[in-house]
């Protein structure tokens, strides 16, 4: 039984490899030659992680393979909805795919509005010793550091650190939704507490009172007649 379901996006400049760490994850297949994706296409495929809050809770990952080409900025962003997590991925080989990982992601936060966990990868190790590295990682691990995030070096080809970019990725979505879950329980139980302060205080008030002298006619308190007012008026009663 599938407990959560986290939609993931896959950003990066064109030919940097995110169809085919797609297919590599999804399905443990590698294609040399993949058509240019256009708009965005997607997959999905059902994990487990452990964390405190998450005992190997069944959580299925809806991945968004977004086109890279200038071409499609405006569709695409359209597919940033809803988004839980990315990964950012540039081509170890290509200095200028590195040097557009910053657009991506102010592309992403604006498009959503906030910022979402995501995980930075260098791709296509397993060229470095034909092509050699043309970005210097130290740069990549600053970025990925400013953002409170990691980076990862992965090859689509082989398999490496594939696994581990997703896996780490769907750690850092459930460990930040985890605690907008804690928050929202303890946000609902905020108001009992004001309740029951609330019934004390007039239980309170009514023990205080002892006949006597006929007191003037005074108009009823909603807080302790059981009607609603404003919140305004509520911490003005007392």
């Amino acid at each position: 039984m599938i407990s959560f379901k986290y939609k993931i996006l896959l950003l990066g400049a064109a030919a940097v490899g995110k169809t085919s760490l797609l297919y590599r994850f999804v399905n443990n297949e590698f294609k040399k030659d993949y058509h240019a994706t256009i708009g965005a296409s997607f997959l999905t495929k059902d994990v487990k992680i452990s964390l405190d809050d998450l005992n190997g809770d069944k959580i299925q990952l809806i991945i968004w393979d977004v086109a890279g080409q200038p071409k499609f900025v405006d569709l695409r962003t359209t597919f940033y909805r809803g988004s839980n997590g990315a990964l950012l991925i540039f081509d170890l080989t290509r200095k200028n795919t590195f040097k557009e990982i910053n657009v991506w992601h102010s592309e992403m936060t604006k498009a959503l509005e906030k910022d979402i966990p995501f995980v930075l990868l260098g791709n296509k190790s397993d060229l470095i010793k034909k092509k050699g590295v043309k970005i210097n990682r130290n740069e990549a691990k600053s970025f990925a550091k400013t953002k409170n995030s990691i980076y990862i070096e992965t090859s689509a080809k082989t398999g490496k650190n594939v696994e581990k970019a997703f896996l780490t990725l769907t750690r850092f979505i459930a460990t930040r939704e985890s605690g907008i879950i804690t928050a929202k329980k303890k946000a609902k139980k905020a108001p009992k507490k004001e309740e029951e302060s609330t019934r004390v205080r007039c239980n309170d008030r009514s023990q205080s009172e002892r006949p006597g002298p006929a007191a003037p006619a005074s108009k009823p308190d909603s807080l302790c007649t059981g009607n609603s007012v404003p919140l305004g008026d509520a911490q003005r009663a007392f």
